[in-house]
């Protein structure tokens, strides 16, 4: 996470989504009186979908994306500092920053547009020697599972 402080969204999209993710972000904050407070503490729902660094472990591995979607809203919050590096300002108007004292954050959960273990499930492999059975004191079968017909047959 620490890595992740300070850090600007469009840090971790590749290069030819920036200007579509920063037309949205710009659209949604610039449509009518967006920025002012009663605005902020009402629902102003963003949905978008883009393609978005996965981390690895080792940093010499080459970029890997993975299409996301973003669902949140901008609030306004205090105590957030100001990010001089790395800050989105331009997106916001100077002007409207004097409607209020606090920040103006976009506030999102974002999930993996195609869940990572449908992808993980398809590469498993069941093994072909395996089942499992319950049996009794006596060593009767009493249950098989589905695995097990075509493993006794052979």
């Amino acid at each position: 996470p620490s890595d992740l402080v300070d850090q600007n969204l469009l840090n971790f999209l590749p290069m030819g989504e920036h200007s579509d993710v920063y037309k949205v972000l710009s659209s949604h904050i610039m449509e009518g009186e967006t920025l002012t407070p009663e605005y902020l503490k009402t629902k102003n729902q963003l949905e978008f979908c883009c393609h978005m660094l996965r981390g690895t472990i080792d940093p010499k591995e080459p970029p890997v994306y993975e299409y996301v979607k973003f669902i949140g809203n901008f609030k306004s919050l205090n105590n957030v500092p100001n990010c001089t590096r790395n800050s989105f300002e331009g997106v916001i108007q100077r002007s409207l920053h004097s409607a209020f004292e606090d920040r103006v954050c976009l506030i999102a959960t974002v999930r993996l547009a195609k869940p990572q273990f449908i992808k993980e499930m398809c590469a498993v492999e069941e093994p072909n020697e395996e089942f499992t059975s319950r049996h009794s004191l006596e060593w009767k079968f009493l249950f098989l599972d589905h695995r097990a017909p075509p493993i006794i047959i052979t």
